[in-house]
């Protein structure tokens, strides 16, 4: 008999809102912690204000615990359908036997098992399929109501593979009536491993509070079972970056060819609400990037006393420098500024030219030390100086994947995957304000 799939799938949005998380946690009398507090909320109060959360925890904070139990109550509703997902089989294992453990408490037996594949059908319809970042193929050509990865910080192969493959057959539950907010959910679970992974960038759309997102980030002792005494010994055995990445949840950088090694999330970035009503008022200086074969990047910074402050920041391909100036221009209307000083590459002299000559667009050259300039943004939020609006996540990703090459410290890594027009405009901009009010006392390390 052929499938109404339709009609699955409007059995799915009628009943999808009704199943609570809270209920299955006081079915499994379960007191929840902060953390599963926090998400029992948005999943049951807020359902139709976000479609992707990631859970940064700890070591034995209970994520996998925590994933297995959202993962059994979603399979209550009819026709959902969940994929699990982790770089390796046997990760995926974990919540694989976190969601039967739940499944068996609550007492609802699958209609269909298949313990080799990791896979399961409910009588209600709904189904579970479990695969890796090594085979992914048992998850493609289905349809998803909810994504579930676990450990999601560790493989960088995650970001292509659920971008490209898995999420597009999300979109077949279409979105809520209204909003453009998808009914199904992605699920990212991991301990931090630093800042060049999705697990980091979809964390900082949620803090950001970007619309769909949400972020959870919680340290170990989340779990009241975490003693202090354990922590004492886990920390004795191990260095202190490597403690704060394993069990207070914070995203460092282990890795010594970082480039911007003293960028901190939680101390160098801010809301555009704290400047917005007097930003006109502030000196405001400006930071291009011209690109020959990629992207031409344009940054606004507003300073007051010796801090500054970044809060607008844009990439654009278009490379005739009509098209460069009206994006640009447009920036600068948009929030009613002009910049007491543009700062352009050296290299784009003849855009530069042009830019003066026929639209009487004025930017100067740049002081474009490439290490000076580095050791300056470093210094600068070391000393808590320079902070980057929170919305700004291009930006904040080309800060953090900035890198050193390995054979020395003279050039930065190029790649195609990460590119960093935005930050060398920031470079530009920061660096050539910072030389002219005199400041030498920049530590190049």
């Amino acid at each position: 008999m052929k499938k109404d799939l339709n009609k699955e799938i409007a059995l799915f949005k009628k009943y999808v809102r009704k199943v609570k998380l809270k209920r299955v946690y006081e079915l499994l009398d379960i007191t929840p912690n902060d953390y599963q507090q926090e998400c029992i909320d948005d999943w049951d109060n807020h359902f139709d204000e976000w479609s992707v959360s990631t859970s940064t925890l700890g070591r034995r904070s209970g994520k996998s615990f925590t994933a297995g139990i959202t993962v059994a109550t979603h399979l209550q509703v009819p026709y959902a359908s969940v994929a699990l997902i982790a770089p390796n089989l046997k990760l995926t294992e974990v919540i694989w036997n976190e969601v039967i453990t739940t499944l068996q408490k609550l007492g609802v037996k699958p209609q269909k098992i298949n313990t080799q594949s990791k896979s399961l059908t409910m009588e209600n319809g709904a189904m579970l399929q479990a695969g890796s970042l090594q085979s992914p193929e048992a998850l493609l050509g289905k349809r998803w109501s909810l994504v579930c990865c676990d450990e999601a910080a560790i493989d960088d192969k995650l970001e292509a593979i659920l971008e490209l493959q898995i999420m597009p057959a999300t979109t077949d539950f279409g979105f809520i009536e209204g909003t453009d907010i998808p009914y199904s959910k992605l699920l990212l679970y991991s301990t931090p491993r630093g800042k060049k992974n999705i697990q980091y960038k979809y964390h900082m759309l949620g803090k950001a509070k970007k619309k769909g997102y949400k972020s959870y980030q919680y340290p170990s002792t989340v779990n009241p079972i975490v003693t202090q005494a354990f922590l004492d010994t886990m920390k004795s055995k191990m260095d202190d970056l490597t403690f704060q990445q394993e069990y207070e949840a914070k995203f460092v950088d282990i890795q010594q060819n970082t480039a911007l090694h003293s960028f901190d999330e939680t101390k160098n970035t801010f809301k555009f609400s704290k400047i917005q009503n007097f930003v006109t008022d502030m000196n405001v200086i400006c930071g291009i990037d011209i690109g020959f074969r990629d992207s031409s990047s344009h940054v606004l910074i507003a300073k007051d006393r010796d801090c500054y402050y970044c809060f607008s920041a844009i990439r654009m391909s278009q490379l005739d420098t009509k098209s460069i100036h009206a994006n640009f221009l447009q920036q600068e209307k948009m929030y009613n500024v002009e910049p007491e000083v543009r700062y352009i590459d050296k290299s784009a002299a003849l855009t530069a030219y042009d830019l003066a000559s026929i639209y009487d667009y004025v930017t100067y050259p740049c002081v474009n030390d490439r290490k000076v300039g580095i050791a300056t943004l470093n210094q600068l939020f070391r000393e808590e100086k320079l902070f980057i609006e929170e919305t700004l996540t291009e930006l904040i990703e080309e800060i953090i994947t900035l890198a050193w090459k390995e054979s020395g410290k003279d050039f930065v890594r190029s790649d195609t995957k990460h590119h960093h027009d935005l930050v060398h405009a920031l470079r530009y901009a920061i660096t050539s304000d910072y030389a002219n009010k005199g400041n030498q006392d920049i530590i190049v390390i």
